[in-house]
């Protein structure tokens, strides 16, 4: 674990948690500590989560007596290793971060990378062998590369054969050498760490690490303050090469995402999502050779630069795109998302009552709105938006289980005549009602309706009695109760997208994805309000207080051809613009003359990028951004090639 007693014991209580049923630890500023009870010729070491400097003196006096030996003798029977440390004082703590984040892989997943002749094999912080990226393949060679760099040859230092990553960089050589650099955790310091097979040896690694004034540990200093790789990035105006990152939600697909990204899931872990844009939950970052930067500290050291003056100005010099690709295996929750004044009154309310960001019952992540839009890469079903009234009559009317919900809905909408507002208020009841019924109710009205249709053969994706019984199996509650949502499987529009379709959620519109993969783009927020298939919170009233009770039939996304080679699908949203690029062998896309950042992902087939006299080729998942104004011109060089792309209307 990291260095320090809390890092141990939470180490500890995760190693609990795995079930394992001896769990102890170390810290290496003196104590033993046992994070579960440990038995032993018949007696019971209980559980002790903190520092005992005692336990270690009593276990090799112990194993001294029984094995009839003096102290000495023990210790001769041990592998012989030495170790040194020393630090480096007046660095200030950015500086160090700097140095470690330097030689980092961007990839958090990755505490461990192990080299033997061409191959890379690298770890999790369970020490399980992981895929990576290909963005990581190359990246991972440059930082032992230029780490190699630092313990030459000719000061007897071996090749690099080990990196780890769990607390600050520990380098480990061919020769056995073991040297471990960290900044202090609560002081200006740089800390250097040694283990070799003699102590001389450990005594001179340490040594050459905090020599004055070209020691490693210097030299590693200097390596990042000889440039500032975001005002250099910054100042250049080209292409960026993005990384996004990953969400692993549960309900995510196993096979798309890590395809898409060149990483062979055998663990088939799910890989939900896709973030591109700099979201503080998921920020990407611009990789610039050894370099990663966030996306977002680069827009705010140049925005009129990336975004364009116009748009900087606008949005207040940030990005105001969220940019996805989307994987559903199972089915999402039923949400829906405030409008802009809905955004801001809840966020400031939540602020102003002392919610937690952590607190599962906090509504509003941040003050803006969530307008988005999606198109389908594969065949997906999802719901949007209340049925037509008169459809959801005859719903009541015709599924059995339902006609005690709202018996005289029918007649409520006759009355209503015809008037919008009245008629929406009717719906709002039916909705209420739903969502506000006692739990035994829901499961008096549920259970009856799927013990009828799981005696049936459910095959068609097209029928909500298909979503309904798949609902109660994936979202079974833990209480034994279900999950009212169900009732909107049946409310809602239960819409079939073929690949290229999309749909645009507004504000207020309650929606879920059901199954496919999608490319999704939003302004940057992440609020949302859900209304059930989830274990999550659900908040009734603040969902009842946003929905547009509007029933109607969907619309899909009208899109446009604005040249040979894309096609737009426009929105009322003002921060974004989708639009798709498909080329065929040496086709190409020219940029628009005026643009704000453009950024682009290839789902298809391999790429040439030209700009300012800069070539790049660029393969199938690779993310680009474009900045503002900047002339570029994309060729395929497969067969067939397809991009999609973000933009902001200017």
């Amino acid at each position: 674990t990291r260095i320090g007693s809390p890092y141990v014991i939470t180490g500890m209580e995760r190693a609990r948690r795995k079930g394992k049923r001896r769990v102890c630890g170390w810290e290496p500023n003196g104590g033993f500590l046992t994070g579960s009870d440990i038995e032993g010729n018949d007696r019971v070491l209980t559980a002790l989560p903190t520092r005992d400097a005692v336990l270690p003196i009593l276990a090799v006096l112990f194993s001294a007596v029984e094995q009839q030996v003096p102290l000495a003798e023990l210790f001769r029977r041990l592998p012989l290793r030495f170790s040194r440390a020393a630090l480096l004082k007046k660095i200030p703590r950015p500086i160090s971060q700097k140095i470690v984040n330097r030689y980092t892989p961007a990839d958090s997943r990755i505490v461990e990378a192990r080299f033997q002749e061409d191959e890379i094999r690298c770890y999790d912080a369970a020490l399980s062998d992981i895929e990576v990226s290909s963005a990581e393949g190359i990246q991972i060679p440059r930082i032992r590369k230029e780490l190699q760099g630092f313990f030459q040859p000719a000061d007897e230092f071996g090749e690099i054969v080990k990196l780890n990553w769990i607390d600050g960089i520990r380098v480990y050589f061919s020769n056995g050498d073991v040297t471990h650099f960290r900044p202090s955790g609560n002081a200006d310091e740089l800390r250097i760490y040694a283990v070799a097979d003699n102590q001389p040896r450990a005594d001179a690694i340490v040594r050459m690490g905090v020599a004055e004034p070209n020691g490693i540990l210097r030299q590693l200093e200097k390596s990042i303050s000889l440039s500032d790789p975001v005002a250099a990035v910054a100042s250049s105006a080209g292409i960026l090469v993005l990384q996004g990152t990953v969400q692993h939600y549960e309900w995510g697909g196993c096979q798309f995402i890590p395809s898409l990204l060149g990483i062979e899931n055998r663990e088939r872990k799910p890989y939900a999502e896709l973030w591109i844009g700099v979201h503080p939950k998921a920020p990407s970052l611009v990789i610039s050779g050894l370099d990663r930067i966030l996306l977002r500290d680069l827009i705010s050291r140049a925005p009129a630069r990336i975004l364009g003056e116009g748009v900087a100005s606008r949005f207040k010099g940030q990005l105001p795109y969220l940019f996805k690709v989307l994987d559903a295996r199972q089915m999402l929750s039923i949400q829906a998302h405030p409008d802009k004044r809905q955004a801001e009154e809840g966020f400031a309310r939540e602020n102003a009552a002392g919610v937690s960001f952590d607190d599962p019952s906090r509504n509003f992540k941040d003050d803006n709105h969530k307008p988005e839009a999606h198109v389908a890469l594969t065949d997906l079903w999802m719901l949007h938006g209340f049925r037509p009234p008169e459809e959801i009559a005859e719903i009541l009317e015709f599924v059995p289980e339902f006609r005690a919900i709202l018996p005289d809905f029918r007649a409520r909408l006759e009355q209503a005549d015809g008037h919008r507002q009245a008629r929406s208020e009717v719906l709002r009841n039916l909705y209420a009602k739903a969502m506000r019924m006692p739990q035994d109710q829901v499961d008096g009205i549920l259970r009856p309706l799927l013990e009828r249709l799981a005696r049936t053969e459910l095959m068609d994706k097209d029928n909500p009695d298909f979503w309904a019984l798949r609902a109660s199996r994936e979202f079974s509650l833990a209480t034994g109760h279900l999950d009212r949502g169900i009732f909107s499987i049946y409310l809602l529009n239960l819409v079939r997208l073929k690949p290229g379709e999309g749909t645009y959620q507004p504000a207020g519109l309650l929606h879920a994805y059901l199954e496919g993969t999608n490319i999704e783009i939003m302004a940057n927020s992440d609020n949302v309000l859900r209304g059930g298939l989830t274990p999550k919170h659900v908040d009734v009233g603040e969902l009842l207080r946003i929905l547009r009770f509007e029933g109607g039939k969907p619309e899909k996304l009208a899109s446009q051809n604005v040249s040979a080679t894309e096609r737009v699908y426009r929105t009322s949203a003002h921060e974004f613009e989708l639009s798709s690029i498909s080329l065929n062998a040496h086709q190409s896309f020219q940029s628009a003359l005026v643009h704000s950042a453009d950024t682009m992902i290839i789902l298809e087939g391999s790429v040439r990028l030209n700009a300012q006299d800069r070539s790049l080729e660029l393969a199938r998942g690779s993310v680009l951004l474009a900045p503002s104004g900047l002339d570029y011109r994309i060729e395929a060089t497969s067969e067939r090639a397809a991009l999609y792309k973000a933009s902001i209307p200017v």
